[in-house]
């Protein structure tokens, strides 16, 4: 899909049915604005959907900020640097195994979120229900940072969903068990379950995307999922990505079957 030929496409909805699936381009910001390589997925229910970012960890020291750019900004109040500014990470050639971020994240609007790992085998995991985001988000960097954490400290997921402390989404899954979400038994997945600021800054969790965790005893001290940070009473650690299976020792010293690599798509 050459960005010279044909209608200029500025979202996923106007990517032609019969694109096939691959690197392509758009132009987020209309006709006159530079031209985006990005990787179209043209194939998966619900599609066409845009790649724009990955996370990525390979068991990196989770004391050091440089090594986790989709953890290290999650301390100061409410603010989620990255996830929720206009830079970018890793140049403009999308890949599914390193860290990336591409203008997309914060130019093109969307209602629906994909998630997929495996790294370039592209696993499905699972996909946001339409009608669940709001359609006039502008971009993923605008709906993040329209979010908050809200949750009390030590509180577990089902206490914050049933009490609207958390943004809690509904998900279809494609039955694929993945150690980070686990999301062959998920319906909800939440956005942005962390302790809140003010009393809990000295003993802060967070995690930007989360299961749904189920279990009562299972809670937000224990953060899991993507985009991973804990202050201790002064001692901090940053993730990118938290497996399920190793929520229990956050911050783990060693991630079991790393390196993860999960990937986000939207529409």
């Amino acid at each position: 899909m050459a960005a010279a030929a044909g209608p200029v496409i500025t979202k996923a909805s106007e990517i032609p049915t019969n694109t096939p699936t691959g690197i392509g381009a758009i132009r987020p910001n209309g006709q006159s604005s530079p031209a985006v390589k990005v990787y179209i997925d043209n194939t998966t229910s619900g599609g066409p959907w845009i790649h724009v970012g990955t996370f990525y960890d390979n068991n990196e020291l989770d004391s050091v900020q440089a090594d986790h750019p989709w953890g290290y900004p999650l301390n100061p109040t409410q603010d989620t640097g990255i996830w929720e500014d206009s830079t970018t990470l890793n140049g403009d050639t999308p890949t599914f195994t390193q860290d990336y971020k591409n203008i997309g994240w914060s130019t093109i609007p969307f209602s629906q979120i994909l998630l997929k790992d495996s790294g370039n085998t592209q696993r499905n995991l699972l996909y946001t229900n339409s009608g669940q985001i709001t359609t006039n988000n502008s971009s993923l960097s605008q709906w993040f940072g329209s979010l908050e954490w809200d949750t009390n400290g030590s509180e577990n997921s089902n206490s914050a969903y049933n009490n609207s402390r958390v943004t809690g989404i509904s998900v279809t899954n494609f039955n694929n068990s993945d150690p980070i979400l686990d999301s062959s038994n998920k319906s909800i997945l939440l956005f942005k379950f962390g302790e809140r600021d003010g009393a809990q800054d000295g003993n802060k969790d967070r995690s930007m995307i989360a299961y749904h965790r189920h279990d009562q005893g299972d809670n937000v001290d224990a953060p899991a999922g993507i985009g991973n940070f804990t202050n201790r009473s002064g001692t901090i650690d940053y993730r990118d990505i938290v497996p399920f299976t190793g929520r229990g020792d956050f911050p783990a010293s060693s991630i079991t079957g790393a390196p993860h690599a999960i990937s986000i798509w939207i529409k």
